[in-house]
């Protein structure tokens, strides 16, 4: 007679060979069932940085418009800006700079809420500096910055054996 023998999988894990069938002969019969750890349902998620010299409502501008090199007026993709990624407890689960404007987070699992924090640049205002997103598929985050207007940076140094008498005025 033919029999079909059907596993049912232990959690975690993923069967080579589910169901096999098999015709009876005398004697025993065996049938071999291998199973493999299951591959995590893990995804990527794209971070993307735009600097940009003026206000722009960055509500338009879409992950794979920018990926396609369509960047918007006045805007180039940031090197070096650093970000952090941590997740609902609080634990980072990555971070790193931006190369060519991009940086990936790999393999984070399905399901995860993850908030990505960047570190603005110098003389730089963030129109949205910290976003979260929930892993379910490959995704991208856009950040953007503009130029801040009227920032200008005073530092002033006293040299040698000069006393510092009073408080220096800048205008």
């Amino acid at each position: 007679a033919e029999v079909t023998v059907t596993e049912t999988v232990p959690a975690g894990f993923s069967a080579l060979d589910p169901e096999q069938t098999v015709t009876l002969e005398a004697g025993n019969n065996a049938v071999l069932f291998v199973n493999v750890p299951a591959a995590p349902e893990v995804a990527d998620l794209t971070v993307i940085k735009l600097n940009c010299i003026e206000e722009i409502d960055p509500a338009p501008i879409t992950p794979a418009t920018v990926l396609d090199g369509e960047l918007p007026a006045g805007c180039d993709l940031a090197e070096g800006v650093g970000f952090a990624a941590t997740d609902a407890t609080g634990a980072e689960v990555g971070s790193g700079a931006t190369e060519d404007g991009l940086l990936v987070f790999d393999d984070l699992p399905f399901g995860t809420a993850v908030t990505v924090t960047e570190t603005v640049p110098r003389f730089f205002r963030a129109l949205e500096g910290e976003q979260t997103a929930t892993i379910g598929e490959d995704e991208s985050l856009i950040f953007v910055d503009v130029r801040g207007r009227g920032q200008v940076q005073a530092i002033k140094y006293f040299c040698g054996d000069q006393d510092r008498v009073d408080e220096t005025e800048f205008f």
